[in-house]
């Protein structure tokens, strides 16, 4: 058995967000209203000038032989998620506030401060108040996602249930599902009853919706976990140093190791 130790950077049901997750596109449904409709064409405007301004300013930072300061970057949207929430504030309760949170959870999450909060937010009025909606197929991995929007455990497993069980959509539930088993399946030991009847339950319930990212996600997950578990022996990992020669990592056999797998973005 080869001994080694490995640092991955991985996204993991317990900790931050999936790296670069794709979100469905916004619904279409005739939930959309007249004030809405007006904020997106303003926050649509919005960006089309900070693009430009963006731009210019990148055009003259290089002239300048110089950085842009980091306020440049600040998301023209960030003004708007507040607003978006007093509009949902005012129909709560109501299917009317749905494109308004959807919003908001959709564009906010990658901000900080008040914006993400508000974004978290929303997420969980949507799962709650709105569990029963077909709209929330459009928030996709969110859904997934339960423990990272809700601070107790508890009330993210009643939201991950509740979901589960009232949805009437099978890609919301599947994602629900995922979310529920998670845990056991990131940190079950592998031949435990947890860990092999939750890799179960996900395979029946993606056996019966086309939901690429969470078949890859949960497929992932389960490589990692049967793969790099404590007491498996490692793959047998092949590259070339900073010589230029070729290296597995089977001609480390019997030595121990410190691997540090990085990417750069």
């Amino acid at each position: 058995m080869l001994p080694a130790l490995l640092f991955l950077c991985l996204p993991s049901a317990g900790h931050g967000l999936p790296t670069s997750p794709t979100l469905a596109a916004p619904s279409t449904s005739n939930l959309l209203d007249e004030e809405f409709e007006a904020l997106v064409a303003e926050v649509d405007a919005a960006v089309a000038a900070w693009t430009l301004q963006l731009e210019a300013a990148r055009e003259r930072a290089r002239a300048a032989d110089e950085r842009l300061p980091a306020t440049a970057w600040s998301s023209p949207k960030k003004p708007y998620v507040l607003t978006f929430m007093r509009a949902a504030k005012r129909r709560a309760g109501t299917d009317a506030a749905i494109p308004y949170l959807r919003w908001v959870a959709q564009n906010a999450l990658p901000m900080v401060g008040a914006e993400r909060a508000a974004a978290k937010g929303a997420v969980r009025i949507l799962v709650t108040t709105h569990r029963r909606s077909p709209e929330l197929a459009s928030l996709g991995w969110m859904l997934g996602r339960m423990d990272y929007f809700f601070e107790d455990p508890a009330e993210a497993s009643a939201a991950g249930l509740g979901l589960e069980q009232d949805s009437p959509v099978p890609e919301v539930r599947a994602w629900a599902t995922f979310s529920r088993l998670s845990r056991a399946l990131n940190e079950a030991s592998v031949d435990s009853a947890e860990y092999l009847q939750a890799k179960d339950q996900l395979a029946k319930v993606l056996s019966s919706v086309e939901l690429p990212d969470l078949n890859a996600e949960v497929a992932n997950r389960v490589a990692l976990r049967e793969s790099f578990s404590l007491g498996m022996e490692a793959p047998d990992i092949q590259g070339y140093d900073l010589d230029g020669t070729a290296f597995a990592l089977s001609d480390y056999r019997g030595k121990i190791l410190f691997i540090d797998f990085w990417g750069d973005w």
